[in-house]
C-alpha cells in the first residue's frame, strides 16, 4: 500500500509517495492523482513533481503510470518531473532508458525552483541540458517515451 501526500508550492503540485508503486497500488495512486491532474490542466499551475524519496519499489505498472502522467501533462504544455530517486529506482529508470525522456532532479528544492518558476514547454525542452541526458538523447537506439507507451499496449 502506498501513502500519498500532496501540497502546492510556486504554482506546482508536489506529490510524495511512500511505499511501493506496483500493480497493487497503481489504481489507488491514479485515483488520488485524477483530481490533481485535472486541476493542473485547468488552472495556471505549471505541473507536478513526484517526490520519490520514500518509494521503496517500482514495477512495470508503476513505470507505466509515471510515463502516462508525463505524457498527459506534456500534451497540455505542463511539466511532470521526478525527484529524490534512491539508487534502486535510479537503476530501474536507467535500465529502461527513461532517464533520457523524463526530467529527474536530485532534490525537491531544485525541482520546485525549476518547475515552479516557469513551466512553459520551451523552458522544459531547454532544461534537458545535462551531459547524461544529452548523451542518452543523442543515442538514436533509445526509444522515445511514446514508443515505450505504444509497446506496452501491444
Amino acid at each position: 500500500m502506498a501513502v500519498i501526500s500532496c501540497y502546492e508550492k510556486n504554482k506546482v503540485y508536489v506529490v510524495s509517495i511512500s511505499g511501493e508503486i506496483t500493480h497493487e497500488s497503481v489504481g489507488e495512486i491514479n485515483e488520488y492523482l485524477k483530481p490533481i491532474l485535472a486541476e493542473i490542466k485547468q488552472n495556471k499551475l505549471t505541473g507536478m513533481i513526484l517526490d520519490c524519496k520514500k518509494v521503496t519499489m517500482i514495477d512495470s505498472s508503476g513505470i507505466g503510470m509515471i510515463c502516462g502522467k508525463h505524457i498527459s501533462l506534456k500534451k497540455e504544455g505542463k511539466r511532470f518531473v521526478l525527484c529524490n530517486l534512491n539508487d534502486r529506482l535510479w537503476k530501474v529508470f536507467q535500465a529502461t532508458k527513461l532517464t533520457g525522456n523524463l526530467t529527474i532532479y536530485s532534490n525537491i528544492h531544485e525541482a520546485i525552483m525549476t518547475v515552479g518558476v516557469d513551466g512553459n514547454m520551451k523552458k522544459y525542452e531547454s532544461d534537458q541540458s545535462s551531459t547524461e541526458t544529452n548523451e542518452v538523447a543523442a543515442n538514436r537506439s533509445v526509444p522515445s517515451l511514446d514508443d515505450f507507451m505504444n509497446y506496452k499496449r501491444r
